[in-house]
This record gives structure tokens, C-alpha cells and sequence, in this order.
């Protein structure tokens, strides 16, 4: 069973996950898309338990970091932004990873690189798209890496 602790301006600590966020996002806890299959597990999958959090800097400083590893969104938190998802659900540890300093950076080199024909980056055509369209390629480009053909 898993549990939503949510931090920041907003406190909900035992919330059983199944609740919806009040922003109306689809709740990080209870996401379609799971790393489950994925070569890496999320940070929820991980502990057991999922947190949500009001910005990254939280998020980090509660989660911790190891030695070569970087935390990384799966879904980018430029969408914040660019596709009007939330803060909490960014930042929620459903959606973080614990990757290696190079694949992290791999990562961020296929979200910069041009899409052949599209004329934008691929971060730039994720912009507007689903959350769950946006996890489900976040997924894919961090398996990729993590195998090593990511292109």
C-alpha cells in the first residue's frame, strides 16, 4: 500500500493514495504509467511510499543524494510552465529517478537535439502534450539511455 505525504504550502501527510490533487492534474500517485517495466525503478517504487513536493530544491534536499547519481524528472519540469502542469506532480517521487551523472546527461542531450523534419528539440514538441504521453516518452528516452541506444 502506498501513501501520498505531500510537502510545501500544502500539507496532507497519510493521505492513501486514490485521492486527487486539488489542481486538477492527474494524481502523481495514482499514474498510469509506472517505471515498472522500466530498467530503473522511481523513488516511490523505491521507498515504498510516495511524496509530492512544492519545488525540486525540496525535493532534493528531502530525498538525499549518492555519490555519481543525479535525481531526474521523467517528465521535465520546464512543463511546469510550457504545459501547465503543477509543481507537486513534477515533483512527485512517482515521476523522480536516480540515474548516473552520464545518463542524466545523455537524458538532457536527447531532450536539446532536433527533431528531424519537426524543426524544433524534442523538449519543444513535448510542450503541450498529456502527462501521461509526456511520462510514457520520458520513459522511453531513459531506458534508451540506460541500455546505452539512446541516439
Amino acid at each position: 500500500m502506498f501513501f501520498l505525504i505531500m510537502y510545501g504550502e500544502e500539507v496532507t501527510a497519510g493521505t492513501v493514495i486514490g485521492a486527487e490533487l486539488v489542481s486538477g492534474v492527474p494524481n502523481p500517485a495514482s499514474a498510469s504509467v509506472s517505471a515498472t517495466s522500466s530498467a530503473v525503478k522511481t523513488i516511490a517504487e523505491e521507498k515504498g511510499f510516495v511524496q509530492t513536493f512544492s519545488s525540486f530544491r525540496r525535493a532534493k534536499a528531502a530525498l538525499g543524494t549518492r555519490a555519481g547519481e543525479d535525481i531526474r524528472h521523467v517528465v521535465e519540469q520546464c512543463q511546469i510552465g510550457r504545459s501547465g502542469f503543477t509543481r507537486s506532480a513534477i515533483n512527485s517521487t512517482n515521476y523522480l529517478v536516480r540515474v548516473g551523472k552520464q545518463v542524466h546527461q545523455d537524458i538532457s542531450a536527447a531532450y536539446l537535439s532536433l527533431v528531424p523534419g519537426a524543426g524544433k528539440t524534442f523538449r519543444d514538441l513535448m510542450n503541450g502534450r498529456p502527462f501521461d504521453e509526456q511520462m510514457k516518452e520520458g520513459l522511453e528516452i531513459l531506458n534508451k539511455a540506460i541500455n546505452g541506444t539512446l541516439k
